[in-house]
């Protein structure tokens, strides 16, 4: 009989458990998987996968299938729609102050684009607003309307319709005169001005006492700044006159700088006048400059020597347009070299096609050394040229060094470049295999190297410097080295899914880890134990207790926990599949 009794309970129980399981669905689900918990569909308002989260309060009130509420996405929380005069995708941002109040939809407000915040029906000039948002306020220096009292501007730009009122500069009206101008009193306004011109800033009346420049700026009389005067904050000429430079501008421009005008700081010329030439305009040719400005001439503009290119008494002559590196004697003008299949003094003549050389005795691109005499065979070839006669160009991943004569191989490989088989042909770090001869790509990547092109680095914690060619990652199928962790071994504990900071600090534990580096190992049957103290939370199945040190089993425990405690649902949420599952232990002994 007590038997029966005890099967009875168990049963009730058990009824009891399915449907404490199914009450796991929130009762503002309208639609619920009761397997799971997670609704299909909420009632509006909510939003989320137990529909516990409300959509927000600036989410358009209206009716929906029979339902008003504030409606917005079961997933994202994103409002249907929007009140009017907010935007965005929860409809937490303002349209702008200045939006025209107007109707839409049947709804009265300032109305804007659901997106980007511009506003529908432009923005209200009678009160002063511009902008695409409307939410720029016209300058304060903008003439009055005073009919309308408002100071009215571009609802785009924001430039003053009627101007500046006296005192005020700028585009837009946004600047004072300057401070140190002199203020006259203004009968029209009422008031004292500081009168300037409402382009340069110039001080109509002049300056007060100790301050000097267009703008009254300036705290030297001596300065020579343009009409700008000098900035607010340093004091110093926002421009130079004409015809100086400088930090103060009280240097004077070199002579011979066309229309005077120099460089700012360091006074080179913008351009000389006709048949001078140098930084400073000293020179009277094309010297090859040393040092600052025209080292390159003496005191009576005589090169030194000429610059690559030019020859003459005043290096003012170009050199022949043939000379091998722009290169010619100063006084005859003569080649050092030519071009290939060119010769003669000033390489005016060309060689018959297939020859070359100074005498035209060469049978291809020869270095320095040039030819043999009798053959025409080049004793080395140019650099980019290769094979008997040095006729065949070298492959074009060499770098400038070329290649070697008989086989073609490159000496270096140009960037980006590297050696296979003696010559440049992969774009990458490849590993013995090499890569396709068309692509130049790596088959497979060489040991340390990841990437589409093993041209990536693998992360420094992987063990043996291995990773995956196509992530980098090595923490999952490779390994890390001892002490480091993660996808990329970059966490110095084993984390949980969100991974770690900056600092490699994790952000949450994996499964069966605590302490502060997540190094430290919970209980042995513990699945889930707090990261601080590494107090069990979690025990795995078939084990409970505070260090899940007990099974059931263990008859004595069992029944002492029978008598003191009721039946316990608990509702465990396992991280991997995303759900929750029901476990309802039952205490007694038969």
């Amino acid at each position: 009989m007590a038997l029966n009794t005890h099967l009875v309970f168990i049963l009730a129980l058990l009824i009891l458990c399915i449907g404490c399981c199914e009450s796991s669905c929130s009762s503002l689900c309208k639609n619920c998987d009761p397997s799971t918990g997670i609704c299909i569909t909420c009632y509006g308002g909510w939003y989320g996968e137990h529909c516990t989260e409300e959509c927000s309060t600036d989410c358009l009130l209206f009716s929906l299938d029979g339902e008003s509420a504030k409606h917005c996405d079961r997933q994202t929380g994103k409002c249907a729609e929007c009140t009017p005069g907010k935007y965005g995708d929860v409809c937490d941002l303002q349209c702008g102050s200045g939006c025209i109040y107007d109707k839409k939809d049947g709804r009265y407000g300032r109305h804007c684009d659901r997106v980007t915040g511009v506003c529908s029906f432009g923005c209200d000039v009678n009160r002063g607003y511009y902008s695409e948002t409307c939410d720029k306020k016209c300058s304060l220096g903008c003439e009055e309307d005073f009919a309308k009292r408002v100071r009215p501007c571009d609802p785009l730009s924001g430039k003053c319709s009627l101007g500046c009122e006296p005192g005020w500069i700028g585009e837009m009206c946004q600047e004072e005169c300057g401070s140190n101008c002199k203020t006259v009193y203004n009968h029209y306004y009422r008031k004292d001005i500081r009168h300037c011109n409402n382009v340069t800033g110039t001080c109509t009346d002049g300056c007060n006492p100790g301050w000097y420049g267009s703008n009254c700026y300036c705290e030297s009389e001596t300065s020579n700044c343009d009409e700008k005067g000098c900035n607010k904050d340093t004091k110093k000429c926002k421009n130079c006159l004409n015809g100086f430079y400088g930090e103060e501008c009280l240097q004077r421009c070199p002579l011979r700088c066309k229309s005077s005008k120099c460089e700012r700081m360091n006074g080179t010329c913008l351009e000389c006048i006709s048949g001078w030439f140098g930084k400073s305009c000293s020179c009277k040719g094309q010297c090859l400059t040393s040092g600052e400005m025209d080292g390159g001439c003496d005191a009576n503009g005589v090169c030194r020597s000429c610059q690559d290119g030019f020859y003459g008494v005043l290096c003012n002559l170009k050199c022949p347009m043939n000379c091998d590196g722009a290169q010619c004697d100063r006084d005859s003008g003569a080649c050092s070299n030519c071009h290939p299949e060119y010769h003669g003094t000033q390489c005016e003549k060309k060689c018959t096609i297939g020859w070359f050389g100074e005498f035209c005795n060469c049978t291809g691109r020869c270095g320095t050394l040039g030819c043999n005499a009798d053959t025409g065979l080049c004793l080395e070839c140019m650099n980019g040229f290769w094979g008997e006669k040095c006729t065949e160009e070298c492959p074009q991943n060499c770098d400038a060094t070329g290649c070697d004569r008989l086989e073609s191989n490159c000496k270096k490989c140009r960037a980006g470049w590297y050696v296979e088989n003696r010559k440049c042909l992969c774009k990458g770090h490849c590993k013995n295999q090499g890569c396709d001869l068309e692509s130049g790509k790596c088959l497979h990547c060489d040991k340390g190297w990841y990437g589409p092109e093993c041209s990536n680095v693998c992360p420094v914690n992987c063990l043996d410097g291995l990773c995956m060619r196509q992530t980098g990652a090595c923490g999952k199928s490779l390994r890390c080295i001892k002490g480091w962790f993660g996808g990329t071994c970059d966490c110095n504990g084993p984390c949980g899914r969100t991974g770690c900071d900056n600092s490699s600090r994790c952000l949450t534990c994996a499964s069966g880890w605590y302490g502060e580096r997540c190094d430290q190992e919970c209980d042995e049957h513990c699945a889930y134990c707090h990261r601080d103290s590494g107090v069990c939370q979690v025990c795995v199945p078939g084990r409970y207790g505070e260090k899940c040190q007990k099974t059931k089993g263990e008859k004595n425990n069992v029944m002492t926990t029978f008598q003191q405690r009721s039946p316990t649902l608990y509702l465990f949420y396992n991280e991997y599949n995303e759900r929750y599952r029901c476990v309802f232990f039952v205490r007694y002994i038969l």
